[in-house]
């Protein structure tokens, strides 16, 4: 574990236990126009991946980046405060799981249990209903 002005570095138990109870962040990739997207991601910690579902529409600019490089990073982050966050950055590259397998069976298990939605103050109109259908880096304050 090391320290630096900005926090302390997570050791794998912190780690691990954050991925796995964060369940959301944000899947950069890169290129002459950087890209990043919200996600949703279950943490793996027997094989030390994260597992995604990248759904993509015909015109996708998310299809776009994937398929012009396999690498990519995932930044997760909990904020409460100036002085009191956490943050886990995750480089490396993305593989395709079949799902026609039994490791897709089994990676959809590791997703985060989800948590209560936000709601929102009674003053502000409800949003419109949807249809629902490495190298790590990692630090706390």
């Amino acid at each position: 574990m090391t320290t630096d002005p900005l926090g302390v570095e997570m050791d794998a138990e912190e780690l691990a236990a954050f991925l796995s109870s964060h369940g959301h962040g944000v899947l950069s990739f890169g290129g002459d126009v950087p890209y990043g997207i919200p996600v949703s991601f279950g943490y793996d910690p027997a094989e030390r991946r994260c597992i995604l579902q990248l759904v993509f529409h015909h015109d996708s600019k998310k299809r776009d980046y994937v398929e012009e490089s396999d690498a990519a990073s995932l930044c997760a982050y909990d904020w409460q405060g100036p002085d009191d966050w956490r943050s886990v950055v995750l480089s490396g590259s993305l593989e395709e799981i079949p799902d026609d397998t039994p490791e897709a069976v089994d990676a959809a298990g590791v997703f985060a249990p989800s948590r209560p939605p936000y709601r929102y103050p009674s003053s502000r109109p409800k949003p419109p209903t949807s249809i629902p259908d490495g190298t790590s880096s990692s630090s706390r304050r």
